[in-house]
């Protein structure tokens, strides 16, 4: 759990980036299966939860004084095209040159500065060149270039359960039936089997409650999830339909992201729990219902796969370039699978540029949060990316909704979703026995867990373009679930909020989004929920004085008390005659009083006064409510034992008595604590949040 202001909401996308990375070091071949290189050893690399491991780097990235930036500009710009020759001849270049450091990139960083990637000669370490660089008159400041690598899940094999050709791919369901009406679910056949002990299925569509949140969203080319990963197969038949093809790039080569796209998987993989083609007859169907896909390979092409620290700002940098020029404006998801571990990590660009992404630019970036040693032990030491404050860090959970057990745990995770088993987009045929499915494959790991996160933000912008990557985390962590776990019981040790819950999070953004419009009403006050359901109910607004507040703690004035009642129950109503008070003149309210007045709900002080610019107190308003909602016989003879009992019944006007006896007795009213003791306050002046919470309960419980 980052140090974010959590608060309490309902329960009832900026780009989301999924990270997970593990420090290259600790990597060793995996025997050519497909996916990255191998995790390391239990005994190699765990020791009590922790991943010994010491800083890989790759180089020294320095960022230069103004003078030396004038410099390079005035020769030209290098990181359009990556051809940096022409600045060879700059005093700057010859400066690190002679310092023994060759200059390899130029960069943006997120303050807009030239930086640039430059290696040390042989012999001399990377530390080493860092103290150097940072004795040159050309360099502002420097840090270390640092090696990250994929966070590598486990591929599983299919169960026995799917025997047949024709059973892997017209797979029905066998467990869960969907909510959704037949004509909304999509046709994709996996996505109908909800049963996790049959393969292949798409269990999680079910235990997180995407399809429930496909009746309120889906993305359908209206977000894009940039992916940050090995790259993305571009023709996979279930997943081109959705690939920005023609903007898919490699930001480790800065070059357009050309073959197939990926020689990995583990991007295609990822791609598909996010946005495989949903509806089209084949294979599964991705989380965000047909979001756009925008592959950004970050990775190398060897055989163990590696980025830096230069290749994901890079990443970044492009994206960022495609929002701002409008080239895809709607991207608000990036989804990583990269990491390193370790506490004395400082890559102080790459946090700044995702802090950048995020504040900026309304980029969420979900990453996944680290597979521990791949077999049984899950490390708590911190891995970035994903446990920056500014990353959505994910934990993996198996299909009965418990803990991963090597899915990684501390203080920094946020949240947890499935990551056990999922079934996705493949590079390769997956044929087990005489089972063929097709370029699909089952994996675990919290590499699939983060794009279930990513696909759910999609949802949400989908649903609020404009909500802001606070909004959405709030929404996601207020409606997480517990998750459950007597093995292995992580709840006061993981910062994990709980269990995705997809269509809650989405009922819970519009909230909080409709709760916005008003700085004075904030979740947590007693009124919260009172004032979202009356005014998304249009039954009450806020001032219309520019301030944008509602006054929840204001007087409620009698004019107000009539506009109110009318807005509920008066449906339009403008055939009630003009009300014979000299204070109520052509204003806002003056169709409302003549209605309340004209059916017997708010009579004036006299004749002539109804009593404009008056607060109305608590028995006025209980009278109100007894003239809507009772007879006079119930009113008469109404049972005064409640009434009679409450401390201050005696203040009570003789005329309100038996009204407030008769909202006592309905519990409209329960009186106000005062030193721990219920009192009526007759005469108190009722407020604009206690208007909203009476009238709002009232419509809950059927009495009006």
């Amino acid at each position: 759990m980052k140090q974010f202001t959590h608060i309490r909401l309902l329960a009832t996308a900026a780009l989301a980036l999924s990270i997970g990375l593990v420090p290259l070091s600790a990597r060793a071949d995996n025997g050519g299966t497909g996916a990255a290189a191998a995790a390391p050893s239990t005994a190699a690399s765990a020791a009590a939860g922790q991943a010994s491991t010491s800083p890989e780097t790759d180089g020294v990235i320095v960022t230069l004084t103004n003078t030396a930036e004038r410099e390079l500009q005035s020769l030209g710009d290098g990181r359009a095209n990556g051809d940096i020759s022409m600045l060879d001849s700059s005093s700057t270049f010859q400066e690190l040159d002679q310092a023994g450091l060759d200059v390899t990139q130029q960069i943006t960083t997120a303050d807009g500065d030239i930086a640039l990637e430059v290696q040390p000669e042989q012999g001399v370490s990377d530390q080493e060149a860092l103290e150097d660089a940072l004795e040159l008159d050309s360099v502002e400041s420097a840090q270390l270039n640092y090696v990250y690598n994929l966070i590598e899940p486990v591929i599983d094999e299919p169960l026995a359960s799917a025997a047949s050709t024709d059973a892997a791919r017209a797979a029905t369901s066998a467990g869960e039936v969907s909510t959704l009406a037949v004509d909304q679910m999509p046709n994709d056949p996996w996505a109908k089997n909800s049963n996790p002990d049959e393969d292949p299925n798409q269990y999680y569509l079910y235990s997180s409650h995407f399809v429930e949140a496909w009746n309120m969203a889906k993305a359908d080319a209206d977000v894009t999830v940039a992916v940050l990963d090995s790259g993305v197969m571009l023709d996979h038949d279930d997943l081109k339909a959705n690939i920005l093809t023609s903007l898919a790039w490699d930001s480790y080569y800065n070059k357009a992201l050309a073959g197939d796209g990926d020689n990995v998987g583990h991007g295609t993989h990822v791609a598909g729990i996010i946005a495989a083609t949903a509806n089209n007859s084949i294979g599964i169907a991705g989380g965000s219902y047909n979001a756009n896909i925008l592959p950004v390979k970050v990775f190398s092409d060897d055989a163990s796969p590696k980025s830096n620290t230069t290749a994901i700002i890079s990443a970044y940098q492009y994206i960022m370039t495609l929002v701002s020029s409008g080239a895809v404006d709607n991207l608000h998801v990036i989804n990583m699978s990269l990491g390193y571990y370790g506490s004395d990590i400082n890559d102080r660009l790459l946090e700044e540029t995702i802090r950048t992404a995020r504040n900026d630019y309304r980029i969420a970036t979900v990453c996944a949060a680290g597979n521990g040693n791949k077999v049984d032990t899950a490390y708590t030491e911190n891995i970035y990316p994903a446990d920056f404050e500014e990353c959505i860090a994910v934990t993996a959970l198996t299909p009965t909704g418990s803990n991963v057990a090597f899915s990684d745990y501390n203080e920094a995770k946020d949240i947890s979703a499935p990551g056990a088993s999922i079934w996705s987009t493949y590079l390769r045929d997956t044929t087990i026995g005489n089972v063929k499915f097709g370029k699909y494959n089952r994996m675990t790991g919290t590499s699939m867990a983060s794009p279930m996160v990513s696909a759910a933000a999609a949802l949400m912008f989908a649903q609020n373009p404009d909500a802001t990557v606070d909004q959405v985390c709030q929404a996601l962590y207020a409606t997480a679930e517990p998750v459950v776990d007597a093995e292995n019981d992580r709840s006061e040790l993981s910062g994990s909020h709980g269990a995705l819950n997809v269509a809650a999070a989405l009922v819970e953004l519009q909230n909080i989004i409709d709760a916005s419009q008003f700085p004075d009403v904030k979740p947590g006050d007693w009124f919260y929920d009172a004032v979202l359901d009356i005014t998304r109910r249009g039954i009450m607004n806020g001032y219309d004085d520019g301030t944008g507040t509602f006054g929840p703690n204001n007087d409620l004035l009698r004019e107000q008390a009539a506009a109110v009642f009318y807005n509920y129950l008066g449906k339009s109503d403008t055939s009630a005659p003009r009300a014979p008070h000299k204070d109520v003149l052509d204003d806002w309210y003056t169709v409302g009083v003549n209605w309340a007045y004209d059916k017997g709900y708010i009579n004036g002080f006299s004749d002539e006064v109804f009593g404009v610019g008056q607060p109305l107190t608590r028995e006025q308003l209980c009278c109100i409510f007894a003239n809507i909602l009772a007879s006079e016989d119930e009113v008469e003879n109404v049972d005064m034992t409640k009434f009679e009992a409450m401390p201050d019944a005696d203040k009570t006007s003789s005329w309100a008595r038996k009204s407030v006896a008769w909202c006592i007795n309905k519990v409209l009213i329960n009186g106000v604590d005062v030193d721990g003791e219920r009192q009526i306050q007759p005469d108190v002046n009722c407020s604009r949040g206690m208007m909203a919470a009476l009238l709002s309960s009232a419509i809950k419980f059927g009495l009006i």
